[in-house]
């Protein structure tokens, strides 16, 4: 049985299943076979470098070597910043309890790219407060990590109109908002206006 998501909310842990949505239980998948002459099911090939050789599926890995050109586990690799510092991953939030202490505003929830969606189920009763809160807009925000990461993903919390308990993970957008003061290129009022006679007419292709 998979772990629990633990929230604590007003000092109370609550646990939650999630089940995960994606566009396939949304609108349903379509699954595409490549059939040769004798009915067959075509698979993938790989062509080499040499422009002969055809490698199946699964003749292919990839591997890590180090600077001296010797094989690596990646298990000995470890993350380091720009310093050289390591850089310690971030503990599974299956595996400890994550508050709900920060509410968003709805402008702060629409500037993340959502990438996941689950829809929770708790698994005891839950809080009455918490849901009267969900229920009148109210969203939550708190850090997320399915599995042990380098960073964190954002988790939101928030409540559908059909009283369904939802969580979106994403991550803020990076985006540049031109200011008022730089203004857009305009044409010379004086550059030469074409005549409509010399214009390709499209049509006649």
């Amino acid at each position: 049985m998979a772990k629990p998501l633990v929230l604590t909310y007003d000092g109370k842990e609550i646990p939650f299943s999630l089940s995960k949505v994606d566009r396939s239980k949304l609108y349903g998948s379509v699954d595409i076979e490549t059939q040769d002459e004798d009915g067959n099911i075509c698979e993938m090939a790989v062509l080499a470098g040499d422009g002969k050789t055809l490698i199946g599926k699964g003749g292919t890995a990839l591997a890590y070597i180090s600077q001296t050109g010797e094989w690596c586990d990646k298990s000995d690799l470890k993350p380091v910043d720009f310093d050289g510092n390591e850089i310690k991953p971030v503990e599974s939030s299956f595996n400890q309890p994550n508050p709900l202490s920060r509410k968003v505003t709805i402008d702060e929830f629409l500037n993340f790219n959502i990438r996941y969606s689950y829809l929770l189920n708790c698994e005891t009763e839950l809080d009455p407060k918490l849901l009267d809160e969900l229920g009148n807009g109210a969203i939550y925000a708190f850090r997320f990590s399915y599995r042990s990461a380098l960073e964190p993903d954002t988790a939101f919390l928030l409540k559908g109109t059909d009283d369904t308990i939802w969580m979106l993970v994403g991550k803020e957008a990076e985006i540049d908002f031109i200011g008022y003061e730089q203004t857009a290129a305009v044409e010379d009022e004086e550059e030469e206006i074409e005549d409509d006679d010399d214009l390709m007419d499209f049509g006649m292709m």
